[in-house]
C-alpha cells in the first residue's frame, strides 16, 4: 500500500484468496476513521478497485470492480522501536454471495535519512 496523503492509498496485491483462487488487485483506499488508542491506532476505511486475475469471479456482482471495507490496526508512538510503528494486521472484508475477509500483515517503510 502507497500512501497518497493521510486519508488515500493506493493497494495492489497478489495473494491466494479464500476461494483458493490466484488473486491480484490493484485498488485506491479512502480512510474515513482514525482513532489512536495509546501505541496502537485503528484506521477503517473502504477499498475500490479491480480484480485482475478473476479471483472472485462468480462471487462478486459488479466483476471485475471490487469493493471492500479495511481495517487496519497498526502501532503508533514508539519512540525506542520504530520498525513497530506502521507494523501491524490488516483485514480486508469483501461483501457478496458470501462474504470473504482477507488477513494481511500490514507495514509502513522506514522514511530513507532516518
Amino acid at each position: 500500500m502507497e500512501t497518497l496523503d493521510p486519508d488515500w492509498s493506493i493497494v495492489a496485491g497478489d495473494f491466494t484468496n479464500s476461494y483458493y483462487r490466484n488473486t491480484a488487485i490493484a485498488a485506491a483506499r479512502y480512510s474515513f476513521y482514525k482513532l489512536d488508542i495509546s501505541s496502537a491506532g485503528v484506521d477503517i476505511g473502504g477499498m475500490l478497485g479491480f480484480d485482475l486475475k478473476g479471483g472472485y469471479k462468480g462471487n462478486s456482482v459488479v466483476d471485475p470492480l471490487l469493493g471492500a471495507l479495511s481495517v487496519k490496526i497498526t502501532g503508533t508512538h514508539f519512540s525506542e522501536d520504530e520498525i513497530l510503528n506502521g507494523a501491524g494486521v490488516a483485514f480486508t472484508i469483501i461483501p457478496g454471495e458470501t462474504v470473504a475477509i482477507n488477513v494481511a500483515f500490514a507495514f509502513r517503510p522506514l522514511s530513507v535519512g532516518r
